[in-house]
């Protein structure tokens, strides 16, 4: 499990004083639970009872109910979805997030659950997390769903850093430090505090590794990798990896 209470904290601290959700009511998605008015296991008579339009949607299984997408089976909801064309902010526990303009990594963050790294598909970038919680970017927007709560069969990341943003919006992804019980995930890779220099090639290919442009310093080992965003600090007489920044993208 993540041990992100400090960082969420402040993670919605930052969320909630910005000016860009004045006066503006944030659908309220609750992992594991459900989203607006509508909750898992509810049946076809409950939604109906909401006073919300339902038409179908692009499959048997999947009904329109107002702005939110349903998916049944046996006529109990499992799944509820919302989709940045219908929902300008999403309300994440204490926090309120632009749903179109905030990256994956800090959804994460705010989730509150144990994700899994993000998963690149044909048709749509994938982040999962174990409280049931699903997001997806696609090239209409962005797509956030509420599922039964389920463990993730892949390793899941105590930290993001979101590279090629290190004074964006997302500060608090713009750094994090490594130890022997935790990792750092950047998109799709899981870095842990075993690599060592020259594990970069391995992970970064080797059309990269020579775009990694290193600085031995005292007692670190410093690796730009200009075009992935990215600055690994390699530290200790072991120079293992102990800690990731983001650093400006170079086209």
């Amino acid at each position: 499990m993540r041990t992100l209470t400090p960082l969420l904290i402040a993670f919605a601290h930052l969320a909630l004083s910005s000016s860009a959700f004045a006066g503006a009511t944030c659908t309220e998605v609750q992992p594991s639970k459900g989203v607006g008015p509508l909750t898992l296991g509810m049946n076809r008579a409950a939604l109906e009872a909401t006073g919300l339009t339902i038409e179908k949607g692009f499959t048997d299984k999947v009904l329109e109910v107002g702005p939110y997408e349903v998916w049944l089976e046996e006529d109990a909801v499992v799944t509820i979805g919302v989709d940045s064309a219908d929902h300008s902010c999403i309300k994440l526990g204490s926090a309120d997030f632009e749903l179109p303009a905030t990256s994956l990594e800090s959804l994460a963050v705010g989730s509150g659950g144990a994700c899994a790294p993000i998963q690149y598909n044909t048709g749509a970038t994938v982040l999962q997390c174990d409280n049931g919680v699903v997001f997806l970017e696609h090239m209409a927007g962005k797509t956030v769903r509420v599922e039964k709560a389920k463990a993730l069969e892949k390793e899941t990341c105590n930290a993001w850093v979101e590279p090629g943003t290190p004074s964006g919006p997302s500060k608090l992804n713009a750094a994090a430090d490594l130890s022997e019980k935790t990792n750092v995930c950047v998109q799709n890779r899981v870095l842990t505090v075993d690599l060592v220099p020259d594990d970069v090639a391995s992970l970064y290919g080797k059309a990269h590794i020579s775009t990694c442009e290193q600085q031995d310093n005292t007692g670190a080992t410093l690796l730009d990798c200009n075009y992935s965003g990215v600055r690994l600090i390699f530290a200790g007489p072991t120079q293992r990896l102990s800690r990731v920044e983001s650093i400006t993208l170079r086209q």
